[in-house]
Parts: structure tokens; sequence; C-alpha cells
């Protein structure tokens, strides 16, 4: 699976989506990874600097955010960075789980689009 966008840098292409929840914003960069990709990126996702599992905590809110990835079938595929901002924890939260399904839908909208609707 090829990643076409035109957000990139040199070392690891991306695709870039934007969550909204209320006023929670999330700016979310969906990485393929690869054997090219950066041994930080390869091991987990972070947001705002901080590895997801301690940013957002419990198992509730861990099955919130890798929803959209288990749903697609896409939860060793790809690693995300994510910078969230404004409103509380769960717009953030609702806005991270936003920018991943928008994310995933970019990067192939004919496999994933149909099955992240039917959520």
């Amino acid at each position: 699976m090829a990643i076409n966008s035109s957000k990139t840098n040199k070392k690891n292409p991306y695709i870039y989506a934007l969550g909204r929840r209320k006023t929670g914003v999330a700016r979310v960069r969906l990485y393929l990874k690869t054997a090219k990709t950066t041994p930080k990126l390869a091991s987990q996702m972070m947001v705002n600097d901080q590895p997801i599992e301690a940013y957002f905590t419990g198992e509730a809110a861990k099955r919130r955010y890798e929803d959209p990835l288990r749903t697609t079938d896409t939860l060793d595929k790809f690693v995300a960075t994510i910078k969230g901002e404004g409103g509380g924890k769960m717009g953030q939260l609702e806005a991270v789980i936003h920018g991943l399904a928008r994310a995933i839908d970019k990067a192939d909208r004919e496999a994933y689009h149909t099955l992240l609707k039917k959520k």
C-alpha cells in the first residue's frame, strides 16, 4: 500500500488528517510501518510528544482510539503522531478518533471507507 499524499517529509511519507470534536482538535500524521520508519515512530503512537497510553489512560480509552485501526484491520500497519489541543481530555480523545479515521480513509478510500462508515 503506497501512501499518496502531498504532506511528506524526506524520511517518512505520511497522511495528514484533522479530527474535531466540540472544541478539541487533533492533527494526525499517519505513517505506514515499514523498515524505513524511524525507531521512534515504529514503536508506538504519540500524542503531544507522549506515548498515547500515557496521554489517554485506561482500557476504555485504549479501546476507543484503537477502534478505527481494529475496524479496518490496520492496527499493525500504521503508526501515528498526533497533536491535540483545545477542549478536555474526552474532547481530544474524540478528535483523535475522528482524525485517525479520516487519515485511514485517505490511505485507501476504496478499501476502508465503507468499513469506517459502518461504525
